[in-house]
């Protein structure tokens, strides 16, 4: 992903970022979204029949998965009055290249990528089924038993995949998958004769260690959403990243009362040099 992409938030919550250099990473199975987590499970089922047996078909996956939501739409009308107070509130326009900053090299991104990702979502259903046959079938070929497939696919696909009917939200997603049970390495050798290790870095950016093997996780919290509904998850430190990797632009919403000249001043004040731009959008008083 080379251009920004967009998460569009509250007066309140984008402070709140800024402040703590921190975005929230939200459980997906407390979202709104009655389908959500169990779309993909349907569509995975479905590619599955007639190849394993349902009693091969694992049930549930095993991995919790957390997200911060974005779209790769700018200054966008609807976003601002569904996400960002009315209108009252920002688009942050968020560089998706930034996890490269927070880490030497491009194997220590591969490393991380096992835990943290940047996903496009899939809306319609035919190039959903068509993604998960094309994966289903390289499984298949690197000698993944029938028992797995499910459990692999649930994994790759769980937090990818929505129901056609948000498709005009053109969502991108920043995902936490916990808990990543596949082989792969915790740490790799750097250039200076030091170690990257995997569990540090992910402890040190407020996530868990890469296996918890049942163990309760440590840094989850909770916070309470509109409407008094609880959710849960974790805040994701941006400081080992530069938040001024992270952050490029901040536009204000069409409704928002402070002025391009405020808001830049209170990024300024805690080091961010994000542009601060106003909506191109005209609203009727």
């Amino acid at each position: 992903m080379a251009k920004l992409i967009y998460h569009y938030t509250s007066e309140k919550a984008f402070k709140k970022i800024i402040k703590s250099q921190s975005f929230w990473l939200t459980d997906l199975w407390t979202s709104m979204d009655k389908k959500e987590m169990t779309h993909a499970k349907d569509m995975i089922h479905e590619s599955l029949e007639g190849i394993v047996s349902e009693e091969n078909i694992i049930s549930t996956p095993a991995h919790n998965f957390y997200a911060l939501s974005c779209t790769d739409i700018a200054d966008d009308y609807l976003h601002y009055q569904c996400y960002a107070d009315n209108c009252r509130g920002v688009a942050i326009g968020i560089d998706p290249n930034f996890l490269e900053a927070g880490v030497p090299n491009k194997q220590c991104v591969e490393l991380l990528a096992y835990h943290l990702y940047f996903s496009e979502i899939i809306y319609d259903e035919q190039k959903q089924r068509n993604a998960i046959e094309s994966k289903l079938d390289a499984f298949r070929r690197n000698g993944t038993a029938d028992g797995f497939l499910a459990y692999e696919l649930y994994n790759y696909y769980y937090a990818r995949m929505k129901v056609p009917n948000f498709s005009s939200e053109r969502e991108v997603r920043l995902i936490y998958r916990q808990d990543y049970h596949g082989t792969r390495t915790l740490s790799i050798p750097l250039d200076d004769g030091s170690r990257f290790n995997l569990d540090d870095f992910l402890t040190k950016i407020g996530l868990e260690p890469s296996f918890l093997n049942g163990a309760e996780p440590k840094h989850i919290k909770t916070f309470d959403a509109s409407g008094n509904n609880a959710r849960t998850g974790y805040e994701l430190s941006l400081e080992p990243f530069g938040i001024n990797s992270v952050i490029k632009t901040v536009t204000l919403g069409p409704k928002m009362e402070k002025s391009a000249s405020e808001v830049k001043a209170f990024l300024r004040a805690n080091n961010v040099y994000a542009t601060v731009n106003k909506s191109n959008i005209a609203l009727r008083n």
